[in-house]
């Protein structure tokens, strides 16, 4: 179980994904998971998404991504963390090093989404956020989006329905299309200190990453 993986996480120094999605390992299991990020160099990617967290356990998170350096891409969409939960996490992201945040279906509203964008208008990292399927309102949109725009390195705000049609969130986002147009211009091109050429993320050799079992695949018969 969720345990188990929290003791691998404190030894292991290879593993970079590890997929949990639609496993109810609630909040006693991302805090197992937690204590081993935290101890954790090489984990890369972690997805906890339909883990029936709640705001307790995105205060576990908070917690264990002060204490990691090497997490890139966090997966938590559709668990209840609320506005106090991502106000948690928000709390603690610049002291992380996580470029992809996925917050989508949890309970956020304009509240939560205030706290966020104060984080993001001065965060380093986050290239992209997921949001939606959260009641954030227009003006938590365009709050967003321009915190996104603030930073200088966001490329990507997800909202889905009625607020990406919103003409002020369209002028912002098209911004964000643009930088991150120039940044994959600028990677193309870029080279290291030696003077060889940088390889993309893509296009690095990539490790298959650990799954847990989900729960909704136990109930499945075979064919």
């Amino acid at each position: 179980g969720a345990s188990c993986l929290g003791e691998l996480l404190k030894v292991n120094n290879s593993l970079k994904e590890l997929e949990m999605s639609d496993n109810q390992i609630g909040d006693e299991g991302v805090l197992s998971v937690c204590e081993g990020l935290q101890c954790n160099k090489t984990l890369t990617k972690l997805d906890i998404r339909s883990c029936g967290i709640s705001v307790k356990g995105a205060t576990y998170i908070s917690q264990a991504l002060m204490g990691n350096q090497t997490l890139l891409e966090l997966w938590m969409g559709d668990n209840k963390i609320g506005d106090d939960g991502i106000s948690a996490i928000a709390a603690t992201l610049n002291s992380s090093s996580v470029r992809i945040l996925d917050v989508r279906l949890c309970d956020i509203t304009i509240l939560g989404v205030k706290c966020l964008s104060t984080t993001l208008s001065t965060n380093q990292n986050i290239r992209e956020l997921w949001l939606y399927g959260n009641d954030i309102k227009v003006d938590g949109a365009r709050l967003i989006t321009q915190a996104a725009v603030d930073n200088g390195k966001c490329e990507r705000v997800f909202f889905g329905g009625e607020y990406e049609n919103d003409d002020v969130v369209k002028k912002l986002r098209n911004i964000l299309a643009d930088r991150e147009r120039q940044n994959a211009s600028n990677k193309g091109s870029s080279k290291d200190d030696d003077g060889t050429k940088q390889k993309p993320l893509e296009e690095l050799p990539q490790q298959q990453p650990v799954q847990m079992a989900s729960q909704n695949d136990n109930t499945r018969s075979d064919t």
